[in-house]
């Protein structure tokens, strides 16, 4: 069933209304951690060409693409419904003890976000996905054939998720199809895009362990957090112990929250950019400890989908020998969440700096690679496509004949592998090995035995 005219009249709308939209104050808008819009940190009136990214040169030989395995966050969403009654206790403390006259909001303001739509997809985050599936569409469009029975659509279970896929398809078959389909019933896999629920020692080791986010705790009370916390207690007039580190992060994240879903800005205006740069580490130094590469068996668990992935892709690859004219599979879109592309990231060894985070390297970390801002924001995108190379002249084609490239939010990254941006697929698929071919995901996540007294 076609997507309602009405449907495509409210996303033209938003789209438009989004490029004009002028939010009082000149804050920066690309450092708000994992709770950064897609379209702070990348520019979505950015010119596609059609098929920009069928083809590619590798040495002296053209290639074209024949496959990409596409994985996405899903997109900007409600807070969770934790954070939305924290903001409305710190509201009530503020209110009743704020003395500068500055901030005339507090007075009034209320928490638009209920509690019933926590974590739920909002309409920001449906327009992000829609337009990733226009581009994804048109620079791809050939590699589609005028058909989605060769494309595969893998969520998790979570509603934001299959929302978000379903947004992506509407995007998606607009370009390909000519018109704005959503009757997607995505693939449900949780095994392989949440395994962060089911691997026993993450949970044990990481998630339920403390010890390994000391750096985090550190720079919680570091100089650099509460100087902070001093100036915002300044700004505000409120009595010295008032305000906290915690409460600062939850003004952080309401800032983007509301800005990204109702247009309002009043928060952001106790934070000053070089606020949110120190309170975007201390929540960076969380991701990269937590979900990247705090401990090995955070990239170790992503192997289900390390798996998946570089399956498809071997797949590919046989068919293309054994028949060079046969289609199988051309696209496969995962949907899921930071605690599956982080690990994600990990396992490639993506964006990990040549010095870890840590509480007392903030000032040296500034120009780091692992900025969750950039990498981590809602509808963060990673997309690797294999190339096949003219090999029809060759009388004996092979695995070496094929190439890959990787796409982080759109823009081409290194292939840590190779060090370039164009790989071969055999030196990729030989880095990954360990992650793909001898991947034991119960044996990974096995917890130790604790003898009993």
């Amino acid at each position: 069933m076609a997507a309602s005219m009405g449907k495509f009249v409210f996303f033209f709308f938003i789209y438009f209304s989004s490029v004009f939209l002028v939010i009082s104050g000149s804050f920066r808008k690309d450092i708000y951690s994992t709770k950064t819009a897609y379209s702070w940190v990348y520019d979505t009136n950015k010119n596609v060409d059609l098929n920009e990214q069928m083809s590619t040169k590798f040495g002296n030989k053209t290639c074209a693409a024949v496959n990409v395995q596409a994985f996405l966050r899903h997109g900007a969403r409600y807070p969770g419904y934790k954070d939305i009654r924290k903001m409305t206790a710190l509201h009530e403390k503020l209110k009743l003890t704020v003395k500068s006259p500055e901030y005339p909001f507090l007075r009034k303001w209320e928490n638009d976000f209920p509690e019933s739509e926590e974590k739920q997809l909002v309409d920001e985050g449906e327009e992000e996905q829609y337009l990733l599936g226009q581009r994804f569409g048109k620079r791809l469009l050939q590699l589609y054939g005028d058909s989605m029975k060769n494309v595969k659509f893998i969520s998790s279970s979570k509603d934001r998720c299959t929302e978000s896929a379903l947004s992506f398809y509407e995007g998606l078959t607009e370009i390909v199809l000519h018109e704005a389909f959503d009757d997607l019933k995505p693939i449900i896999n949780d095994e392989i895009l949440r395994f962060h629920t089911k691997c026993g020692k993450f949970i044990e080791e990481v998630e339920n362990d403390r010890s390994h986010m000391k750096f985090h705790k550190k720079f919680k009370i570091s100089s650099e957090m509460n100087n902070v916390v001093d100036r915002v207690r300044k700004r505000l007039g409120v009595e010295h112990a008032t305000l906290n580190a915690g409460e600062l992060k939850l003004i952080y994240f309401w800032c983007t929250f509301e800005m990204i879903i109702l247009e309002k800005d009043d928060w952001c205006h106790l934070l000053t950019d070089e606020d949110r740069e120190v309170i975007e580490y201390h929540n960076d130094l969380k991701q990269y400890w937590k979900k990247a590469y705090g401990h090995p068996v955070i990239a170790e668990m992503a192997c289900p989908l390390m798996t998946e992935i570089f399956g498809a892709l071997d797949k590919v690859i046989a068919s293309q020998l054994n028949n060079r004219n046969q289609r199988g599979n051309v696209a496969t879109f995962y949907f899921g969440h930071t605690e599956s592309l982080a690990p994600l990231y990990a396992a490639l060894g993506l964006f990990n700096d040549t010095s870890p985070l840590l509480d007392s390297n903030f000032h040296e970390m500034k120009d780091r690679v692992f900025k969750s801002s950039r990498i981590l924001p809602f509808s963060a995108n990673i997309a690797m496509v294999l190339y096949k190379c003219d090999y029809e002249t060759e009388p004996e084609p092979s695995v070496n004949d094929f190439v890959l490239r990787f796409y982080v939010n759109e823009e081409p990254v290194i292939v840590p592998a190779c060090g370039d941006y164009v790989c071969s697929y055999s030196k990729v698929r030989d880095m990954y090995t360990h992650h793909v071919d001898r991947c034991d995901f119960e044996n990974v996540c096995r917890t130790k035995v604790h003898d009993e007294l």
